[in-house]
Parts: structure tokens; C-alpha cells; sequence
């Protein structure tokens, strides 16, 4: 299944209450036993959170972070959000892909 790279950013900590937090890893929580939160945290030194989502779809991700607390709140106001090409073993490193193959082709 396809993963989605979101930079959660734009942060108000005006915001922020008790309740929000908890509501947040509530969702976080329900999204991870649904197996569509792959990662999540904060980002060192910034106000910023990382999250993965699995989903079918962009969209279908984009609706799983709006789904979050945090963002309907407006405790954070935008996002980034990519498709991530996953490199591993399992698929030798990406290597075989089409898109690989041509920047090896363009390189001496």
C-alpha cells in the first residue's frame, strides 16, 4: 500500500489545551490499530510534526490527517504532503524501476 509523507507545520500553541492533546493521540492511536499510521513525531527543534500514513490515495491520506484533532483544531495550520517511493531489500533498493534505470542511463 502506498505511503504518503506529510511536514505538518504552521503551529499556534495558543491552541493547545489538555483535552486536544489527548484527543490527538487518540486519533493517532486509532489510525495505528487501523494500520494506516505507519510513523509519527515530532520534528527535533522545530514545530513540526512528521506522520506516514498508509492509504490507497493521496486523498484517502490527506482525509486521515485532516481527520486529526490537531489540524481540525487549527492547532496546526498546513501540511506537505508526498508520495513516498519506499527503498528496501525487498524491492533491490528501487533499481528495477523505470525511473531509476533512466537517471542511471543519464549518468557517466
Amino acid at each position: 500500500m502506498p505511503k504518503f509523507v506529510f511536514i505538518i507545520k504552521d503551529k499556534d500553541p495558543a491552541i493547545l489545551t489538555k483535552d486536544l492533546y489527548h484527543r490527538h493521540i487518540s486519533h493517532l492511536k486509532q489510525n495505528a490499530r487501523a494500520q494506516k499510521l505507519y510513523l509519527v513525531g515530532p520534528l527535533k527543534g522545530q514545530d513540526k510534526i512528521l506522520q506516514v500514513i498508509q492509504a490507497e490515495s493521496s486523498e484517502d491520506a490527506q482525509e486521515i490527517v485532516n481527520s486529526d484533532p490537531y489540524i481540525k483544531e487549527g492547532l496546526y495550520q498546513t501540511y506537505e504532503c508526498y508520495e513516498l517511493l519506499e527503498s528496501n531489500e525487498a524491492n533491490n533498493w528501487l533499481m528495477d524501476t523505470p525511473r531509476i534505470q533512466e537517471m542511471l542511463r543519464g549518468l557517466k
